[in-house]
Parts: structure tokens; C-alpha cells; sequence
């Protein structure tokens, strides 16, 4: 077919380099003599039609760097329905449509299934990287669609140079052709139609290139966006900085007022400070006048324990006297065994014991007395003690042990009444033997 001049695509490239070539539809042999000859890093060949990828495959089993695959492109991936044509060029995924009234020989019973690819799982199975100097020629009825499902996955950014053969309008039933134009799909990506030839009726060639330098500008652009965003950003943080500073000297001045405050109550604690320290002064004093007090109130009760001392001493007499009287009782029984001859012994131990009973009466009187000036001894210690806890409260602690101290000596004197009470319940006692004594010796008289 004439008017496909395709025979220099290398200079169209970023690097004047050509990568990795992907084909799909009918492409004359002297279309891909003259992309070998740019010595692409490989060239996939999509074939659906089996007669033509056997003789592809056939003609170029020599290239190493050929690929033909017996399948086409689309917008999926799988198994999907091929309309057959003759001539095969018209061999479509689209179900024919004008093309059937100038072919009447075909129709649309000629159905077949075959394999078909996106450009995306292209890409990811050759590792096709982008804008590598890549090409991707569409000579399918269908360009539209492909590069529209490119466009979503952002594949179409693989490549530099794509050349498409767009069919005319109505020759295939596809609403999406009439929606959507093949200029708007690319335009879209930053491609820009470098050569347009309507040289066959049948379909339209176009050279779309990649626009590397606009995409560069159009990167410079989002990158001065991004910094007049933060330039507005920046000037709002220093706007607020600024309202920030206003506020730092508002609360600087009401610091200054407050440390002059401050200042004022500090020099009021300092007088303060100062008249503590007198009172710490008297209050030593008050201190060494209780020590001294204290040390006086020891002396006292050191004479206290002296004067229980004393009084535990008379007890043990008194007991020595009971013991005495319980001897002298059983002597006394042991007479009754010779009445007649003890009786007036008898008398006279009577008269001894009535004497004894009159002394142990005076003893007892002695004894009462001496409790009674103690427990007011006890009192006035109690009494000057207590005065003294409540003038100094620094020695409480000491005060409280001479006050258990004289709660001690409260209980003793409490002990030695009660003991007091047994001697004198023990007297009692013996009184009342001594009149059974007596009892006993009348009634023996008056046998």
C-alpha cells in the first residue's frame, strides 16, 4: 500500500534510539523491513488471522529479535469472538457493517475465537519500560478501544512514537468510535499527530509522537504550583508566627508586671524571714527553760520512786507482822492441848496480841497517812506537770513518758491500798481467831 512512509520512526524518538516495537493487524513486509532495520530492541507481532501468523512466523524465524504471537490486542485479556473477512485485512473484533454491502461474499455467521492481550499485560510480560524509545503500531479495526483501556491502566506513557490506522466511520459497528475520537485519547496523554495520511479509502494513518518537552513543562508547572502552595503556606506560618511574636510581647509585659509583683511579695518574705528568726531565738529559750524544767521534773520523780521504795519496805514489814501473827496463831493451838496449864499464857498472849493490834492500828493509821500525803504528792507532780506540757510544746514527747511515769507510780499507790486492804482484811481475820481463841479457852473454864 502506498503513502505509509514509516521508513524513519527512530528520529522521532526522545533518544533517536528505538526500544521495544509491539505490532498488531496487518502491516506490510516493507513496514517491518524498515523498523528492523532501526535495530529495535525487539519486535512483538500480534497475528490473529493463522495463515498470516504462519507465514510471519515462517518469514522471520531467522530474526532474534522477532516475536510473533498468534493473537491481537484489545481491551481485555482471555478469549474473544474474531469476525473473519475477506480480504483478511478487514478481519476485525467488530462486528462488519458498510463493509458487508461492498463484500457481499462475507458475513456475519464467520465467527472464530481467539487469544487476545492488553497493552498493559504487553508491558508487564516483555518488562516494555516507559518512554524507552518504545513503538506501538495499531493496524487493527479497533485502535479506539485499545488505547482508551490504556489510557486507564497509564500504559500508553510507554511509549514514544504510537502509529494507528483508523478506519473510516461506519465501516464497523462500535459506538465507542463515535463517542470518543482517537485525537481527544491521545491529545489526553501528551501526544501530538506528527504525520496524518489519507491515502486509502478505507482508513486514515496517523503518527502520533510523545511530547516530552511539554510533559517537562507541565512537570516544572505542578512542581511551581507545589512551591507557590508552599510559599502560601509559608506566609501563612509566618502570619501566624508574627501573631504569635505579638503575643509572646503581650505575655513578656504581663511576665515583667507579674515578676515585679513578685519582687514586692519576696522582700515582704524577707521581713518576714527576719522576724521568724527572732522568734526561733525566744522559742530556744522557751526550749532550754523546759529542758530545765524537765530535768527538775526527773529529780521528782527519782524522789517518787524513793518514797515506793520506802513504801514496798513497810509492806514487807507488815507482811513479816502477819507472818509473826500466823506463827504465833498456831502456837496458840498447839497450847489447847493443855488448857489448864496455858490458859493464863493464853491471856497474856491476848493481851500481847491486843497490843500488837494497837500498834498494827497505828501502823495502819501511819500507813493511810502516808498514802494520802503521797497521793498528793502524786497530784501536785501531776498537776505541775501538766502545766509545764502545756507551756512547751518541744518536749511534749519527754513530758508524756513522767506522765506515764506518774501513772505508774498512781497504779503502785493504787497497788499498795489494795494491799493495804489485804493486810487489813488479814488483821480482820485474825481478830476473829483470836476471839474463837477465846471462846474456846471460856467454854474449857466452864467444863
Amino acid at each position: 500500500m502506498t503513502g505509509y512512509k514509516l521508513d524513519n520512526l527512530t528520529v522521532l524518538t526522545e533518544n533517536n534510539a528505538i526500544g521495544k516495537v509491539v505490532t498488531a493487524g496487518f502491516w506490510e513486509s516493507d513496514v517491518i523491513a524498515a523498523l528492523l532495520a532501526g535495530e529495535p530492541q525487539k519486535l512483538i507481532m500480534f497475528e490473529p488471522d493463522n495463515a498470516l501468523y504462519a507465514a510471519a512466523s515462517a518469514q522471520y524465524a531467522d530474526e532474534s529479535n522477532v516475536e510473533v504471537r498468534n493473537a491481537t490486542l484489545s481491551d481485555k485479556t482471555g478469549e474473544a469472538d474474531y469476525f473473519v473477512f475477506t480480504p483478511n485485512r478487514f478481519s476485525s473484533l467488530f462486528k462488519p457493517k458498510q463493509l458487508l454491502k461492498i463484500y457481499r461474499k462475507n458475513s456475519n455467521d464467520n465467527v472464530i475465537s481467539i487469544n487476545v492481550s492488553t497493552v498493559q499485560s504487553v508491558c508487564e510480560q516483555e518488562k516494555i519500560l516507559p518512554s524507552a524509545g518504545n513503538i506501538l503500531l495499531l493496524g487493527v479495526n479497533c485502535p479506539s478501544t485499545i488505547l482508551s483501556d490504556a489510557v486507564q491502566t497509564d500504559h500508553l506513557s510507554y511509549f514514544d512514537v504510537i502509529v494507528v490506522r483508523q478506519p473510516k466511520q461506519g465501516l464497523y459497528e462500535t459506538e465507542q468510535q463515535q463517542q470518543e475520537t482517537l485525537s481527544s485519547v491521545l491529545q489526553e496523554s501528551q501526544f501530538t499527530c506528527a504525520q496524518e495520511i489519507a491515502g486509502d479509502v478505507m482508513y486514515t494513518q496517523f503518527v502520533y509522537v510523545r511530547d516530552h518537552q511539554r510533559e517537562k513543562i507541565n512537570t516544572l508547572q505542578a512542581k511551581v504550583t507545589q512551591a507557590e502552595t508552599q510559599n502560601a503556606t509559608i506566609a501563612k506560618q509566618l502570619t501566624e508566627a508574627e501573631s504569635r511574636s505579638s503575643q509572646f510581647e503581650s505575655s513578656a509585659t504581663e511576665l515583667n508586671t507579674h515578676y515585679s509583683k513578685l519582687k514586692v511579695q519576696c522582700e515582704e518574705l524577707t521581713e518576714n524571714v527576719s522576724a521568724l528568726e527572732i522568734k526561733g531565738t525566744e522559742l530556744a529559750t522557751q526550749n532550754t527553760q523546759l529542758d530545765n524544767a524537765l530535768i527538775q521534773a526527773k529529780a521528782q520523780g527519782e524522789k517518787l520512786s524513793t518514797d515506793r521504795a520506802q513504801k514496798l519496805t513497810e509492806n514487807e514489814q507488815l507482811a513479816a507482822q502477819i507472818t509473826a501473827l500466823h506463827t504465833k496463831q498456831n502456837e496458840l493451838a498447839e497450847s489447847l492441848k493443855n488448857k489448864d496449864i496455858q490458859v493464863e499464857k493464853v491471856n497474856a498472849e491476848v493481851v500481847k496480841l491486843k497490843n500488837d493490834l494497837e500498834i498494827s492500828s497505828k501502823d495502819k493509821v501511819q500507813l493511810l497517812a502516808n498514802s494520802e500525803r503521797l497521793n498528793n504528792d502524786l497530784l501536785d507532780t501531776r498537776q505541775k506537770l501538766e502545766n509545764e506540757l502545756t507551756q512547751g510544746t518541744l518536749k511534749k514527747q519527754q513530758l508524756v513518758t513522767l506522765a506515764g511515769h506518774v501513772r505508774e507510780l498512781e497504779s503502785e499507790r493504787v497497788s499498795l491500798i489494795e494491799k493495804q486492804q489485804a493486810i487489813d482484811l488479814e488483821m480482820a481475820k485474825v481478830e476473829a481467831q483470836i476471839e474463837l481463841i477465846k471462846d474456846v479457852v471460856i467454854r474449857e473454864k466452864a467444863f
